[in-house]
């Protein structure tokens, strides 16, 4: 694995025709250079793994953009590539639309790859080789993966493992086509979230199970640790019931009137659904003055990013109080649903917007759960983390948070921060 920071240097990798991995620790700018270097390749599509992480590159779920759906094994690959025959022969304009998007394309990003599973994997393999006429991987496509395995892993139920032996070995690497592929790998050393040395030297040390004497330290003088700030840290849980309770509950607290903005959309009823589902954004939004609220936007205009916490001041018009002191009114913010297409005067692939959803860009925030804070900064945060269940969750909740002075642990123990020997080996071998 080449270890690189200069970004003219990656600029010059993503642009070889060489398959590749992109990876680095959480904050490093993994999906953001994903996403620029996405912008500038005529015939490439953006996608991820979750619509959420779609939504931030500005692409669609690599499940979606396949017809892939919930399909995860190689047997429904025929069912799948008879769509895409289908799609061939037809002659809507939405299919023909499809189909020159796949005649054109020659690259494929995706993003947090690390919660894609192995037999998701192979069945992209499948049917971009069928359907590009192909046989070598990927169809010939040129893919790019982006994401951090010692981060949340792949979901595999009980159901699948006694289904599926084969998901004992969940990540794509672990897959004979990661090899077939040649995937060149890049881990990205800047880190632009953590700014203090201590913390950030701890990080890197629990990320790949190393718990020194200091680490524990470190972590044990953030046990209870009282934060001195003008608002609650968010409470990060591992189970998203915890998260829906904890929200309400809080925000039932607060006196005065409760309000509700109901989103405003604009599209067709499949592109509205998709939307629905996948921004981060609420369609019924509840608040009131005096809540907690967290961004869920980058601002143009740099006020705040995605994770900024916030006081809701006023709500006529309506004002908060950022973590950084500056009170801001905000408006509605616009989140759009696109989808790759052959522009027909430059015979690029570019994105075009199918559908819109706009909502005030925060969140009611006293809590979130672990998995939807992959992806933030935050400022303040509160976690138990002896309730953590699966690799990675340990490291990724204690990566979201800025500095160490906005950490407080309720707990922790070994047991928990337990990473999964075979991502360690991976990454040492590679």
């Amino acid at each position: 694995m080449k270890h690189i920071s200069d970004e003219s240097e990656i600029s010059q990798v993503l642009k070889s025709r060489k398959n590749m991995f992109l990876t680095g620790s959480a904050g490093s700018g993994k999906s953001y250079l994903a996403a620029r270097f996405g912008e500038t390749i005529p015939f490439a599509v953006m996608t991820a793994t979750t619509g959420i992480a779609a939504l931030n590159i500005g692409g669609e779920t690599i499940h979606r953009f396949l017809g892939i759906g919930i399909s995860a094994r190689s047997e429904e690959a025929g069912r799948i590539i008879s769509k895409w025959e289908r799609i061939k022969a037809s002659r809507s304009p939405w299919d023909v639309a499809k189909w020159n998007v796949m005649k054109c394309l020659n690259t494929i990003i995706i993003d947090e790859v690390s919660m894609l599973r192995r037999d998701q994997f192979e069945l992209i393999d499948i049917v971009l080789s069928y359907v590009k006429d192909n046989p070598l991987p990927f169809g010939g496509i040129k893919v790019v993966l982006v994401g951090d395995f010692f981060q949340l892993p792949p979901v595999v139920t009980a159901t699948d493992l006694f289904k599926f032996k084969d998901l004992k070995e969940p990540f794509c690497f672990q897959s004979k086509l990661w090899q077939q592929a040649a995937l060149e790998s890049f881990n990205l050393t800047s880190n632009y979230r953590q700014g203090e040395g201590d913390f950030l030297d701890a990080l890197e040390k629990i990320r790949v199970g190393n718990i020194t004497k200091d680490v524990e330290d470190l972590l044990n003088s953030r046990v209870n640790a009282k934060l001195n700030i003008s608002m609650e840290p968010i409470k990060l849980f591992s189970h998203k019931i915890d998260v829906a309770k904890e929200n309400i509950d809080c925000l039932k607290k607060l006196p005065g009137e409760k309000y509700v903005s109901e989103a405003e959309f604009d599209g067709k009823e499949y592109d509205v659904n998709i939307l629905k589902k996948e921004c981060p954004a609420e369609t019924n939004l509840y608040f009131c003055k005096g809540a907690q609220i967290m961004m869920l936007t980058n601002d143009p205009s740099k006020r705040w990013v995605n994770g900024t916490m916030a006081i809701i001041r006023n709500t006529n018009p309506l004002s908060i109080q950022l973590s950084s002191g500056l009170t801001t009114t905000i408006d509605l913010h616009t989140w759009e649903r696109v989808v790759p297409h052959v522009d027909p005067k430059t015979e690029t692939i570019t994105m075009v917007k199918m559908a819109i959803m706009r909502q005030y860009p925060f969140a009611i925030a006293y809590s979130s759960s672990v998995h939807k804070s992959q992806g933030l900064t935050l400022d303040y945060v509160d976690v138990d983390l002896t309730k953590c269940f699966t690799h990675g969750q340990f490291y990724t909740a204690l990566s979201r948070v800025k500095t160490l002075s906005g950490l407080t642990i309720r707990g922790w123990n070994k047991c928990s921060s337990m990473i999964d020997n075979n991502v360690l080996k991976f990454y040492n071998d590679v």
